[in-house]
């Protein structure tokens, strides 16, 4: 598993399906959850932000579908990492109903076009440029 924040887009489509040429990459792949002394897989995410010409961004958002789920989406404070761009931070907001928590306040959409392999759970998010992809084992 890569360490730190990649910027390599061959090595991130060795994760996740990458639809078109995007401009820019920075991800990041994360063990989910508390390692134990047990024997079995673990589980783990990614996340990746991907940034795309006008002209790419259009045809990227012509093939995802948003997702129809009613619940608020809620993340841990420190989901957003300082590398995450300010357009997709200012996407998160607090609420004074889960004030440790931060809500997705603007549309999510099916993972589909992204997944591949294990990482077939998550959303994506579209700010501007940018495409925010969260992919998760389960």
């Amino acid at each position: 598993m890569p360490n730190g924040i990649q910027t390599d887009v061959d090595g991130l489509r060795k994760w996740m399906a990458l639809p078109g040429a995007p401009t820019s990459v920075q991800w990041q792949v994360r063990e989910k959850g508390v390692r134990t002394a047990g024997i079995g897989p673990t589980d783990f995410e990614l996340i990746a932000v991907l940034e795309y010409n006008a002209t790419d961004m259009e045809q990227l958002q012509s093939q995802m579908v948003r997702q129809t789920s009613p619940a608020d989406l809620y993340v841990a404070n420190d989901f957003i990492q300082p590398w995450v761009p300010a357009e997709i931070e200012s996407a998160f907001t607090t609420d004074s109903l889960y004030p440790d928590l931060l809500k997705l306040a603007t549309a999510r959409y099916e993972p589909d076009v992204f997944t591949s392999g294990s990482l077939q759970n998550g959303y994506a998010v579209v700010v501007g440029s940018y495409v925010l992809v969260y992919l998760h084992t389960m």
